[in-house]
């Protein structure tokens, strides 16, 4: 009986296998290596830079929701609730009118304070983008103070690695021009 091409292909390779396994020793079943799923993908991006302000100034500024707009890249209009900058706080936020890869024009989010600990940390979590942020701040001397920002999301969110630079940057000059005022 002659078998087919791809079934004696396929009992050459397992041959193959066989023969490598016992000259590299055994080969661990695929169950022991960690699975990577779309969903349980984590993309963490962290940007620091040194602010011209004090951290009183720098969380007064960070922790006003009306400001979000100055700072965060792709915000347009911030409208928050009675809770404010108070974790618990939800924001409706307006995009800009630009479209990105995966938002409309002058689409409305929301964004949920997760964490306000007065002035080191604030944290929100944008519920279109699964995004999580944190803003920590520690002062390095009295006039100027350390931010870092730290982006977390699902894999998707890669394509938009430059969103904590871009924050912390814009972050920066909004402070660089009040220190020189």
């Amino acid at each position: 009986m002659v078998l087919p091409r791809a079934l004696s292909f396929a009992r050459s390779l397992r041959s193959r296998r066989l023969l490598t396994a016992n000259v590299y020793g055994p080969r661990p079943p695929c169950r022991s290596r960690p699975r990577m799923r779309c969903e349980n993908r984590v993309v963490r991006i962290t940007a620091s830079r040194e602010l011209l302000a004090s951290r009183p100034d720098v969380w007064g500024f960070v922790a006003e929701p009306y400001h979000l707009a100055d700072w965060w890249p792709g915000i347009a209009g911030v409208q928050p609730d009675r809770r404010g900058a108070a974790a618990g706080g939800r924001w409706q936020l307006t995009t800009g009118s630009e479209p990105t890869f995966l938002r409309r024009p002058e689409a409305a989010s929301m964004l949920v304070v997760t964490a306000a600990d007065e002035p080191v940390l604030f944290a929100f979590h944008l519920t279109t983008e699964k995004l999580d942020v944190r803003v920590q701040l520690e002062a390095s001397t009295a006039d100027r103070t350390r931010a870092t920002i730290t982006v977390e999301g699902p894999w998707l969110f890669a394509y938009r690695r430059t969103l904590a630079r871009r924050a912390v940057s814009r972050l920066y000059a909004l402070c660089q021009t009040a220190a020189t005022a």
